[in-house]
């Protein structure tokens, strides 16, 4: 038997859902430092007591956007890892290929959140941070990073790719992803023409034909 969700059931959901949406634009527009739980409330229309039934903290409100991103690129990774462990059809370039598209599933999925994770990364927010918070966020990252470095340490070693250091590897693919989004995101609020896919595609297919020329695929 199924049983029904309750009128106040509703209403929590719906109210956390408003939080992190008013919590996303405030963060977005304000940036993490100038974000007050006060700021946040009215935003979504909600006292601030009302926020802190849901959220400890602001840490905590960012920290709830932000793992959905690092959880969804740790998913992809570990797809591509068995991918990569187990069929022995696939090429190099589908090697490659599987992380911008594993990249790319993260960022369509919510690329105002993707842009939040993004200042995170580049050092923005993380002495303004609580040191526990930070290190939950790091610890995530770590973890895909090290996935990632298996997957291309397993695709050399079969050699689908061109030998080489897997971390930095890595670092060239993520860093390649977010650079590029970040530019081009900046010059479609100036031209309103978006090349972010386009450019993203060229950028790895170009990686593909140095890594493996001479290799299967």
């Amino acid at each position: 038997m199924i049983k029904k969700r309750s009128l106040l059931e509703d209403k929590k959901e719906w109210t956390k859902k408003a939080i992190l949406t008013a919590a996303e634009k405030v963060f977005l527009e304000m940036g993490y430092v100038n974000t007050t739980i006060e700021k946040i409330a009215a935003e979504a229309r909600v006292s601030k007591g009302a926020i802190y039934l849901y959220f400890a903290s602001k840490d905590d409100l960012y920290l709830s956007l932000l793992m959905p991103v690092l959880e969804g690129v740790g998913r992809s990774l570990m797809e591509l890892e068995e991918k990569v462990t187990n069929d022995r059809s696939i090429s190099g370039k589908d090697v490659v290929m599987g992380f911008y598209q594993g990249f790319k599933t993260v960022y369509e999925a919510d690329p105002d959140i993707f842009s939040i994770m993004r200042a995170f990364q580049i050092g923005v927010l993380t002495s303004k941070m609580t040191e526990q918070s930070a290190s939950a966020i790091n610890r995530y990252a770590k973890r895909n990073s090290e996935v990632g470095r298996n997957i291309l340490a397993k695709a050399m070693a079969l050699n689908y790719i061109r030998e080489g250091n897997p971390a930095q590897l890595y670092n060239m693919f993520w860093g390649t992803f977010i650079g590029i989004v970040q530019l081009e995101e900046s010059k479609f609020r100036a031209t309103q023409k978006n090349y972010i896919f386009s450019t993203l595609e060229y950028a790895f297919l170009s990686m593909v034909d140095h890594l493996t020329n001479g290799r299967k695929g």
